[in-house]
């Protein structure tokens, strides 16, 4: 017993000297421990309404300075943290970041060019039927009008701004103490003919209203479920959801449980590139200076020195290049150029950085490409490429795959399990590689018929289900099909013609 209090003793210790340790480098940060608690803090609206009045917002567990300080690995770290500007700001800031080109371009151009191409609706056991064709039709006739795909882009746009896309499943006649009940996918709970659409939320309308903070083995540990939203409680079951970038637990109340938005990871780049291409046009504006020598003993006095300024407006007056200047006697006109050789690598590689950290390749950031910068080469497009996909499918596809199964709840009152999502391929090939790939297509089905792999009614099939080939219109199988069928099971097949060797045929 006596060791343990002593161990214990001797770890209080170490937590205690690292504690004032941790003190120190904030003290030569020009941060106090107020100051890294305020980071961490809860985040609370910025504007009135979003909690009713008596209502608290949740706290987490031990959250407190003290706790802090044993339990967190370096003040100092935090401290540089907070000084480079990564500790949420809070939504308005946010909002106004993207106002400015450089930002706003970053969130467009992923959002739109993930959603460039849309996708469809295909039957998991491949399952063509035409109960099966019209349901599929239905579903995304009824997606199209519910505009999924640009609640599903804002929702991108949403995130990359603020750290997290919401878009709430707006049903008829539902009430708002309804409202903070569970939203399972059932026909109980969204009946047919219920669904009124689905309608983005931006985070500064809402900050969460309940969550677990004491058990991590809680379904509920550190996310929210419920949420305020202008003074009315809202199940997370009732929200779809894009969070791209999560932060950990210990920062999700500061980010008011969003991730870290795309904008101010960007910040210090686009802060560099502003400053950089600022000084450039300095630079350009006045990249020569021009020295006037002149006696400065007369130019003292006070005399001298109005007699000076007269002579400098006069001199400004008449420098220009299409007129004459003038220079007395013991006067001498000299100019210090500055080189401009290498600007433009510099804001080069300032615009650069913000591609880099945003992962987007500079021909897409730009739309054109800029002299100075590399081309882009096959493998970049190719590697933006798969980031979209990624994006598409890890990020995207849950909220979709949501929308669809109330989407057939609302149609038909009962959910398809076989029915997924299938995503169109974002890699274009030219008309001229199109119609390779087609040529090379059609003589691979025409030698699979020749050696009876396939029927002809079968490759038929499968040049009209390509809707990438020109033949994607062909009718549907009709009696002159099966005719075809017939007659080439009945013609003998041409390459048994000729008898094969040890075979003494008919006549032997």
């Amino acid at each position: 017993m006596a060791k343990r209090k002593k161990r214990t003793a001797r770890i209080n210790e170490d937590d205690r000297a690292y504690a004032f340790d941790a003190e120190d480098r904030l003290a030569q940060e020009g941060m106090t421990s107020e100051q890294v608690s305020a980071l961490l803090a809860p985040y609370r609206p910025e504007q009135k309404g979003v909690v009713p009045a008596g209502k608290g917002i949740p706290k987490p567990a031990q959250d407190s300075a003290e706790s802090m300080r044993s339990g967190l690995p370096g003040f100092g770290l935090l401290g540089q943290i907070f000084q480079e500007g990564i500790g949420f700001p809070g939504y308005g800031y946010l909002s106004s970041l993207i106002l400015r080109a450089e930002y706003r371009n970053i969130c467009d151009t992923i959002a739109s060019k993930a959603l460039r191409k849309w996708g469809k609706i295909i039957s998991r056991d491949n399952d063509s039927s035409d109960e099966k064709n019209e349901r599929i039709q239905k579903i995304e006739a009824r997606m199209h009008e519910l505009r999924c795909r640009d609640v599903l882009r804002q929702m991108l746009v949403h995130d990359m701004c603020f750290g997290q896309g919401k878009a709430a499943i707006i049903l008829k006649n539902t009430a708002d103490d309804e409202l903070s009940k569970p939203l399972f996918l059932d026909a109980a709970k969204i009946s047919k003919k219920s669904l009124i659409g689905f309608r983005n939320i931006e985070p500064w309308w809402m900050t969460p209203s309940a969550y677990e903070s004491e058990n991590p083995l809680d379904e509920w540990f550190y996310r929210p479920k419920t949420w305020w939203m202008m003074g009315r409680e809202i199940h997370s079951s009732r929200l779809l959801n894009i969070t791209m970038r999560p932060v950990p637990d210990l920062f999700k109340p500061a980010f008011n449980f969003g991730g870290m938005p795309l904008t101010l990871m960007a910040k210090p780049y686009v802060t560099n590139w502003l400053r950089a291409r600022q000084s450039v046009s300095d630079m350009l504006y006045a990249y020569s200076v021009v020295v006037l020598k002149t006696d400065l003993i007369t130019l003292m006095s006070a005399e001298g020195r109005r007699n000076l300024r007269q002579r400098v407006k006069e001199f400004t007056a008449l420098r220009n290049n299409m007129g004459v200047q003038i220079c007395g006697q013991d006067e001498e006109v000299d100019i210090l150029a500055s080189p401009l050789t290498g600007l433009n690598d510099l804001q080069t590689a300032a615009l650069e950085q913000i591609c880099a950290v945003s992962k987007i390749p500079v021909v897409e950031y730009t739309s054109n490409q800029p002299s100075g910068l590399n081309a882009s080469s096959d493998s970049e497009l190719e590697c933006w490429r798969d980031t979209l996909t990624a994006i598409r499918e890890n990020d995207c596809g849950p909220a979709l795959q949501s929308m669809i199964s109330v989407i057939q709840l609302d149609l038909d009152g009962e959910i398809d399990a076989d029915l997924i999502w299938r995503w169109d391929d974002l890699n274009e090939v030219s008309e001229t590689e199109a119609n390779k790939m087609f040529v090379e297509k059609a003589r691979a089905l025409s030698q699979l018929v020749e050696d009876e792999i396939l029927r002809p009614s079968e490759a038929r099939d499968d040049l009209r289900q390509d809707p990438s080939s020109p033949f994607s219109r062909i009718g549907l199988k009709d009696e002159e099909d099966d005719a075809l069928d017939e007659r080439a099971q009945e013609e003998p097949p041409k390459r048994n013609d000729r008898p094969v060797e040890g075979d003494e045929g008919e006549d032997a």
